[in-house]
């Protein structure tokens, strides 16, 4: 296959603003998405992946002072990563006032890599997505700190979805059709249309007719309403923060599909923190709630409050990647 001028997903990262003590690694904040078509070798299913490889600058850091004290937090990139540092930089911030310690994030462009600095003690805590916590804590010893209550409930869906003029009415009629997946490790963004395949039968090689990789699931609503891919599995909590922030974004999206509920994508810490630090930072996560700056950053991304977690929750993920027998593609 003749290779294609790469396209842009989505407009240039801009410049990035950061609390002072906050420090982002730069590898993918000021990474430009770009598209670039592929075939895997032992795939006939044209697959498409985000090139982090473009850069459009650099970021200018922040000194820090008492770093050797800092701790270490990561997002998981459920969204872009611009997005993700714009929405959570609030948070970060508040962490550090009421931690009263230097916070620095550490972000990368995969749910994976998220793992491997939790598992190689490269990072104190992470807010980490559902799938990436199912498919890391045997083999990380991380542990639930918090788990977020979105709208009264810790607990989400994935969303099917369509261009509204598509003309496809049920996850059936996206045979043939091409699709986006965020992240190989995403429960949402990955497993369940995975499964939903498996019970059918298919697997996505045989069913889709190009798969795309995304790395965030703003980036696959706008995928899809752009008509570069014709399906996207989506995380609903983004998808409702859009709708009530920002719901000129959905104007052409159809949902045709709802998933089971799923437990909330947890707060934890690592195997590395020390038991102190981890009561602190857990105490401050359950308590946001109850003083007006934590109840002001909670409402900005979308979270009534953090309530108690339990790995138990997070069964019915590992169970659907059992029946598919790996969480690879």
């Amino acid at each position: 296959m003749t290779e294609k001028q790469p396209n842009q997903i989505n407009g240039g990262l801009s410049r990035l603003p950061i609390f002072l003590g906050i420090t982002v690694l730069t590898t993918c904040l000021v990474a430009a998405p770009y598209i670039v078509r592929s075939l895997h070798e032992s795939d006939t299913t044209p697959t498409v992946s985000v090139d982090f490889s473009r850069r459009l600058g650099t970021l200018e850091e922040p000194e820090l002072h008492g770093s050797d004290h800092a701790l270490e937090i990561a997002i998981a990139g459920i969204t872009s990563p611009y997005e993700t540092v714009r929405s959570h930089q609030r948070l970060l911030h508040y962490l550090q006032t009421n931690l009263g310690i230097l916070v620095n994030l550490k972000q990368r462009k995969s749910y994976q890599e998220v793992n491997d600095l939790l598992e190689n003690g490269e990072l104190d805590a992470a807010l980490i997505c559902s799938g990436g916590y199912a498919h890391a804590r045997r083999s990380s010893g991380i542990e639930i700190l918090a788990v977020p209550m979105i709208r009264g409930k810790a607990r989400y869906q994935a969303y099917i979805i369509v261009h509204r003029d598509s003309g496809i009415r049920d996850f059936s009629g996206l045979s043939g059709h091409s699709f986006a997946f965020t992240d190989p490790l995403s429960n949402t963004g990955w497993l369940f249309p995975v499964s939903r395949l498996s019970a059918m039968g298919k697997t996505a090689s045989s069913f889709f007719s190009r798969v795309a990789y995304t790395y965030g699931h703003d980036r696959s609503i706008e995928a899809v309403a752009h008509k570069m891919v014709d399906g996207a599995s989506i995380d609903s909590v983004i998808y409702d923060n859009f709708l009530e922030t920002a719901p000129e974004k959905l104007s052409q999206i159809q949902i045709i599909e709802r998933s089971p509920y799923f437990a909330a994508p947890p707060f934890v810490a690592s195997s590395k923190l020390d038991d102190q630090k981890r009561s602190k930072l857990k105490m401050v996560l359950l308590t946001m709630h109850q003083n007006e700056q934590g109840v002001e950053v909670l409402r900005s991304l979308g979270i009534t409050r953090f309530v108690e977690g339990n790995d138990q929750a997070y069964d019915s993920i590992r169970d659907m990647a059992k029946r598919i027998g790996s969480w690879r593609p």
